[in-house]
């Protein structure tokens, strides 16, 4: 989907009669401006870390904290527990064990995360 239609314009069409019958013609849904901003998207989405900086930002001197002439610093916070990742990496381990003897089993298994509601009435 186009970015121009989360903003609500939608492609106009119209009908037309050719000599083959009738047609639709209708404007592409992707315009210049559309294309232009995927592209820069992918562009900062390729440059930027999991810890959600450019990766220059990250890597030059100035961030080094035992440069006299640093500019920034990066502090990391309290560890936090994201419980979907436990619980996948929990299955992962689970399903390592029962094929242990046949690791290659696991070549590209992906293990789905779903949230189950707790307070929920049946």
């Amino acid at each position: 989907m186009s970015p121009s239609r989360f903003w609500g314009r939608e492609p106009s069409w119209r009908l037309e009669r050719d000599e083959a019958g009738w047609r639709i013609d209708r404007e592409p849904e992707f315009d210049d401006m559309d294309r232009a901003m995927i592209v820069a998207y992918r562009a900062i989405e390729a440059e930027t870390t999991e810890n959600g900086f450019k990766r220059w930002e990250e890597s030059t001197p100035l961030a080094d904290p035992d440069n006299p002439e640093a500019t920034h610093e990066f502090i990391a916070l309290e560890p936090q527990i994201n419980f979907a990742n436990r619980a996948r990496e929990r299955a992962h381990r689970q399903w390592r064990e029962a094929y242990k003897e046949s690791p290659d089993q696991l070549d590209g298994v992906f293990i789905p995360v779903v949230k189950r509601d707790l307070t929920a009435v049946e």
